[in-house]
């Protein structure tokens, strides 16, 4: 019987640390955003965010819950990441009109609004900005008693301790039939893409058409975000647990001194299409500092300088980090820069002609993940600095051309990139490109093994 009790308080200590954490983290970006906050409000008066939701025939919404889901500001990148600014989480309902405001918002920045309402289908309205945009946005009907039991599927989000989540996001990743599964865009499957958690933590999702089972990912602010896959649709309720995670900090130096205002990056090891993938950037504050927050414990990621962040000082290592127990604060120290690989060279046309003037060249490195886009001069010159020694793809985005199976870096792989690998600079690099869709880019069977084309170099 002593030790029943002991065990229940030692329970309920766990949950009062818990519920403690949970109401330290929003305080701790609070804090985080205080100061900025503060000169804000003594120069540039704060932003009110009004529009009107209406129905499909016009009618104004009324008892719409609208939120603030993520933020960014208008003009470069966050310190925080787009869910961790004070103003996510605010919210209003609509007015007997459909109208809705929301008051004292920063002004420097945009904001993402998520839309729930009895009856209709959730949704995401990205990028509006108090000062100019007061948007009219139109919802969908949805009514599950005319949806096929083969073709609903109901959860519920929990807690580590098993509460009830609400306003957590699901999002369709994926889905799968008896022949394939698909990753991508769901809308064209999905009667319900998106869904949110009501205050018991209970969810819907709905197809258009029957397939075998679903792939979500759901997050909501404060707690890591989780994938689930082969959600199985009819029968009853399955109950999904998301965690807190674990916080990574570090700093940003260059020559022993502190690196303001450049984007670091961070993203889980991905083997396969089921591996809870994870990828977020956020800026260096004055004194060089980054911090992300709520990542998943059990995964390990990959950490770095953005390669078009600090080009002209050099490249970050990759630190590898990860994984850890759940509620882990890790502070990776100094991630110092040091110089770069450089590459250089020419796009050329293969009809000859000079290229269009909105034409990019694409990098990416594969552990650190994030297609990079470069523009092109007019003659096709490109140099590119800061760049980290490794498996590399490349590719090109110039309107009315592809890349040319001749590149000897061709692979068939992903409709047509180059491949290889990066072990110096590389001076007088050569690229092809032809008339044409780069979605029918010719497949060359001797570079369809995208790890033999990755071997080889650049």
């Amino acid at each position: 019987s002593t030790q029943s009790r002991s065990s229940a308080a030692s329970d309920v200590y766990k949950r009062q640390l818990s519920m403690l954490g949970r109401l330290l983290v929003p305080c701790l970006l609070l804090f985080t955003s205080s100061l900025s906050a503060s000169e804000l409000s003594q120069t540039q008066p704060l932003s009110s965010l009004r529009g009107k939701v209406v129905d499909t025939e016009s009618h104004g919404l009324s008892s719409v819950r609208v939120s603030i889901a993520t933020a960014s500001p208008k003009q470069g990148s966050g310190y925080l990441c787009p869910s961790c600014y004070v103003d996510c989480g605010k919210m209003a309902m609509t007015d007997t009109t459909g109208h809705f405001e929301i008051p004292n918002l920063d002004p420097k920045l945009r904001f993402e609004l998520l839309l729930v309402a009895d009856g209709y289908v959730s949704a995401f309205h990205p990028n509006i900005d108090p000062a100019e945009d007061q948007p009219v946005i139109t919802l969908q009907p949805y009514d599950s008693t005319q949806i096929a039991p083969n073709q609903l599927s109901r959860g519920r989000v929990i807690d580590s301790y098993g509460d009830p989540i609400a306003n957590a996001i699901i999002e369709v990743r994926g889905w799968s039939t008896e022949e394939t599964t698909t990753w991508g865009r769901s809308r064209r499957v999905m009667k319900t893409p998106i869904a949110v958690t009501n205050s018991n933590g209970q969810f819907e999702l709905a197809t258009r058409q029957e397939v075998t089972s679903l792939q979500i990912d759901i997050s909501c602010r404060n707690y890591a975000h989780q994938e689930f896959y082969d959600l199985a649709l009819g029968g009853l309720e399955q109950a999904f647990t998301l965690f807190t995670g674990v916080t990574v900090s570090g700093r940003l130096i260059h020559n022993g001194q502190p690196v303001a205002n450049r984007r670091i990056q961070i993203n889980s090891q991905r083997s396969t299409p089921r591996s809870n993938f994870t990828h977020n950037a956020v800026v260096t504050n004055p004194r060089g500092e980054f911090v992300f927050y709520n990542l998943p414990s059990t995964l390990t990621f990959n950490v770095a300088a953005a390669i078009d962040s600090i080009p002209e000082l050099g490249r970050t290592p990759i630190r590898r980090i990860g994984p850890w127990t759940e509620g882990h604060s890790e502070d990776i120290g100094d991630l110092a820069i040091e110089p770069g690989f450089r590459i250089s060279g020419t796009v050329k046309t293969l009809d000859g002609q000079t290229l269009p003037e909105t034409s990019l060249l694409l990098i990416d490195h594969r552990d650190t993940w994030g297609l990079r886009s470069f523009p092109l001069s007019s003659d096709g010159k490109f140099a590119l600095q800061g760049l980290h020694p490794g498996a590399m793809r490349v590719n090109v985005k110039i309107p009315g051309y592809r890349l040319a199976a001749r590149n000897d870096s061709f692979s068939g792989l992903n409709r047509g990139e180059l491949l290889g690998t990066l072990s110096k600079s590389t001076e007088r690099l050569v690229i092809l490109v032809e008339p044409g869709k780069w979605h029918e880019a010719p497949r060359r069977p001797d570079f369809l093994a995208g790890e033999d084309a990755q071997s080889r170099p650049l």
